[in-house]
């Protein structure tokens, strides 16, 4: 196969920053790329600017049907796309059929544009918003800026455990026909940030010091796993929106790949958007629907067994008023036909309160860093 071009962190991190206009605004937010942080910095009005992107290279189907030589496969990869420079790592999620492989490209360290867009676009007195995902997943390193990971959390220890099996089949089998015998096994796994979830600590403490320099509240946002933090970004919307004086209309199960925020504020929806569906989807809904009278409930998906699952862990959807589910764009143009008004933006000090609000619904911990954040931020 052709020989494939070297990642460049300037270079993702600049197409990140040119999706949004060249203007100040009120917050930054930093974190994982999900359809959840996407619904959370709409409601800011602020740019959303992810730690890590998928990266769209599949191994050849044969070798992504084995993990060991999907990690071999990987490793071949890393040292052609890796560039010499450091601030740029490549994870391989190695999962087993039918899963399969996932790449993904993580900045280690501070790109020059999100540096850049945080001096020229941060209003003065904005805040930088980072959320941390603390979930640690079984890692295997095998470079310097290169990891293998052993499944993924929608998969769960026990697909962990059975890659690592896999891994360590795979290794022994090759040491033997090689005759290199122990020399061969695989590294042993170490727990570390989840490849999609978790910031890199060194990006975290650079992006604290440059909000310091430039005299930034930093608002920290720490989830223990994924689900949380869907569930912590439903709440804290439907309260945006009951501080404005307008009351949710519906809550709606997002599992399409592409969020739409404006279209679920404009319609006032609720967006409950988890990376998987559990039995913790179910307690989600219960505290959600506790907190307010829904007028209709939908979901939007590609899949049908999501769908099925969302029916399942939000009871009586099928039976609301309302009920809206399918994976086009005319379902979500159906449920969502009723337009209100713009409402004015979260402001970063609002969302401190309401994490701290919901934080035991969602496990989540926020630490604010002075100055004092401004309790009202005008209109958008």
């Amino acid at each position: 196969r052709a020989r494939m071009p070297e990642l460049c962190a300037e270079s993702v991190a600049a197409w990140a920053v040119s999706q949004y206009p060249q203007r100040s605004y009120p917050a930054v937010v930093f974190g994982p790329g999900c359809g959840p942080l996407a619904y959370l910095a709409a409601a800011l009005g602020a740019p959303f600017l992810p730690h890590s992107f998928p990266l769209s290279i599949a191994p050849p189907g044969r070798v992504d049907a084995d993990p060991a030589r999907a990690a071999v496969w990987s490793r071949e990869l890393a040292s052609e796309v890796l560039p010499p420079e450091p601030g740029i790592e490549l994870k391989h999620v190695v999962d087993t059929p039918p899963q399969g492989s996932r790449l993904r490209v993580v900045l280690s360290e501070l790109p020059g544009a999100y540096f850049q867009a945080l001096c020229e676009r941060l209003d003065s007195g904005g805040a930088v918003v980072i959320v941390d995902c603390r979930l640690r997943w079984p890692t295997i390193q095998l470079g310097d800026r290169h990891g293998v990971q052993l499944a993924g959390p929608g998969a769960g220890s026990e697909a962990a455990a059975r890659v690592e099996r896999a891994l360590v089949a795979g290794w022994r089998a090759q040491a033997a026909r090689l005759g290199d015998g122990p020399r061969s096994a695989p590294p042993t796994p170490v727990l570390g940030p989840e490849a999609q979830w978790g910031i890199d600590e060194g990006m975290a403490d650079m992006l604290r010091a440059v909000a310091t320099s430039l005299g930034a509240p930093v608002v920290t946002i720490q989830v223990r796993e994924p689900y949380d933090l869907a569930a912590l970004v439903a709440e804290c919307i439907a309260r945006w929106y009951w501080r404005a004086g307008s009351q949710p209309r519906a809550l709606l199960g997002e599992f399409d790949s592409q969020p739409f925020p404006r279209w679920s504020e404009r319609s006032r929806t609720v967006p409950l958007a988890p990376p998987e569906l559990s039995a913790r989807a179910g307690q989600a809904f219960s505290r959600l629907s506790h907190l307010t009278r829904w007028h209709a409930l939908g979901a939007i998906a590609r899949d049908g067994e999501q769908l099925d699952a969302w029916i399942q862990a939000a009871p009586g959807a099928a039976r609301a008023p309302g009920w809206v589910r399918g994976p086009d764009l005319e379902a979500r143009r159906a449920f969502c036909r009723d337009r209100f008004p713009p409402l004015p933006r979260l402001c970063p000090h609002a969302l401190v309160a309401d994490v701290k609000a919901a934080g035991s619904l969602a496990s989540a911990r926020v630490e604010e860093r002075a100055p004092l954040l401004p309790t009202t931020r005008p209109a958008s």
